[in-house]
């Protein structure tokens, strides 16, 4: 019999695991698969802002490193260029993290081919005045990033500064 001194560390390591968080139910497994194929067919059919949402909510019901690669492409489609490059790397730490070489190739080839299309936006702040916020899209901008290019996805924006006074 394992003694509590060998059973611990595998307690602990299941419950912080992810699986162990939040299994989907079966409902959510069948919805997914369901929003998966409907949004395959949208996108052969060149459908693609009517896939993505699927996708996406494919994705929450039931996430998956190959649910993720579909929808990287389906962003590209799109326009969202920076939105996929981030899918992209998402799948790609997944397929490494599950060894399947297959996906993890894709990943890397897409990111690699995308890498020179990747707008960026860069924020140029000289001088700033004590506790300048930065906004964009009322997400803050982390001070970290400012003034470093950073991938973008194009479109209407709002960008918004304040300070006191």
């Amino acid at each position: 019999m394992p003694s509590a001194r060998t059973l611990l560390p595998l307690a602990l390591l299941t419950l912080g695991s992810p699986l162990a968080l939040a299994q989907p139910s079966a409902l959510d497994r069948q919805a997914a698969q369901s929003l998966f194929d409907s949004a395959r067919r949208l996108m052969k059919e060149g459908r693609h802002a009517e896939a993505c949402p699927q996708f996406e909510q494919s994705q929450k019901l039931d996430p998956g490193g190959g649910t993720l690669l579909n929808l990287a492409v389906c962003h590209e489609k799109l326009g969202r260029l920076a939105t996929a490059h981030a899918e992209y790397n998402e799948a790609l730490s997944l397929a490494r993290a599950a060894g399947r070489a297959d996906r993890e190739k894709t990943a890397s080839d897409a990111i690699a081919a995308l890498a020179p299309r990747l707008p960026r936006l860069r924020v140029v702040v000289q001088k700033p005045p004590p506790d300048l916020a930065l906004t964009l899209d009322g997400q803050a901008i982390p001070p970290a990033i400012w003034n470093v290019p950073t991938p973008f996805d194009p479109g209407k924006h709002a960008l918004t500064a304040t300070a006191p006074g």
